[in-house]
């Protein structure tokens, strides 16, 4: 269990420090271990969540459905803001919010209890 407790603690330390970088408006990469390349890691988990999305919304679009779909970012760039309000003015996503922002998240959880 400590262990556990460990990686917790450091994925909410980790997610912390990027909000509060991207909060600050400072720019930052780290080195992805498995690529051994510097990245921007708020991109890449934008990048496989709407690949993720996309995949959900084709998935019940075959069968004649719709979902709502949303996404929740702890550290949204100025280009992802864009993409996300984009996807939300096209109908691809139906709602979004920022984690690091009281009022967005809310909101969110306001519309999560009416549907």
């Amino acid at each position: 269990m400590r262990n556990v407790g460990g990686v917790l603690a450091q994925r909410k330390l980790t997610r912390m420090l990027l909000s509060t970088l991207t909060v600050a408006g400072k720019s930052y990469q780290w080195l992805h271990s498995s690529m051994n390349r510097w990245a921007s890691m708020t991109d890449e988990h934008w990048k496989t969540a709407r690949s993720a999305l996309q995949r959900i919304n084709q998935a019940f679009m075959t069968h004649g459905l719709k979902p709502h779909t949303f996404f929740i970012g702890a550290a949204i760039e100025n280009k992802m803001a864009g993409e996300i309000w984009h996807q939300l003015e096209e109908g691809t996503l139906t709602n979004a919010a920022n984690l690091t922002n009281d009022n967005q998240l809310a909101s969110i959880s306001r519309w999560l209890c009416s549907l």
